[in-house]
């Protein structure tokens, strides 16, 4: 469970200007040092979003380590949920790429090194 201490030793700082959201915890780390000019490892909240805010990640030090938390919005239109196709069986096609287990990706066509 994460919480936090009393409100009055935690802040949050939002980054005004989208990130790309393929960053991780070190990605995220080094722009607030870069960008916000804040210690990552000071119990703060970092909040960023991407370019078209239905997406967002929180980073936040716990002392023991980092919290990345992720938050993606979905549509108001539920025809646009997903533009994936499906089979009969309702199995998208990237489920069926992925691996049975104790396969290698390379048994897999189009991933891994096949």
């Amino acid at each position: 469970m994460l919480s936090f201490p009393p409100s009055t030793l935690v802040r949050i700082f939002v980054a005004r200007d989208s990130v790309d959201m393929r960053k991780g915890i070190d990605g995220l780390a080094g722009l607030v040092i870069d960008v916000i000019e804040q210690d990552p490892q000071s119990g703060h909240l970092f909040v960023f979003f991407n370019r078209h805010r239905n997406r967002m990640k929180s980073l936040v030090w716990d002392g023991s380590g980092y919290w990345l938390l992720v938050k993606r919005t979905s549509p108001a239109d539920p025809s646009r949920r997903s533009s994936r196709k499906r089979d009969a069986g309702g199995v998208s096609s990237l489920a069926r790429r992925c691996p049975r287990p104790g396969r290698e990706l390379s048994d897999v066509g189009g991933l891994g090194r096949g």
